[in-house]
């Protein structure tokens, strides 16, 4: 994955790890980054591998935050975003997609 901006080129990936690879399993890391204007937004989410859709569920949590943080970005000024707003967010969304055990 590449993508340009004005701070040049963003490349990312993930990597299968020697557990999942021994096991021929895909790898449940995920990541997802936009850009738009001045702004870089990127996320990393480690997948739950011990459960069943692990990695799809980190690739939901990564596009979610990403375009949450975008927006919420566009709407407030640089100086409001502190530490504490972004953690208030990102634990809003993970709590938007996760799903209760047994479902």
């Amino acid at each position: 994955m590449g993508e340009e901006g004005p701070w040049g080129k963003i490349v990312a990936a993930t990597v299968v790890g020697s557990s999942h690879g021994r096991r021929n399993q895909a790898g449940q890391d995920a990541y997802a980054v936009a850009v738009e204007d001045d702004w870089l937004v990127a996320v990393v989410c480690d997948g739950a591998g011990s459960v069943p859709h692990g990695g799809e569920g980190a690739l939901l949590c990564a596009e979610n935050l990403v375009n949450g943080l975008l927006c919420d970005l566009k709407e407030m000024l640089l100086d409001q975003f502190s530490t504490e707003t972004i953690d208030r967010f990102v634990t809003k969304q993970i709590e938007q997609v996760r799903v209760p055990s047994g479902k």
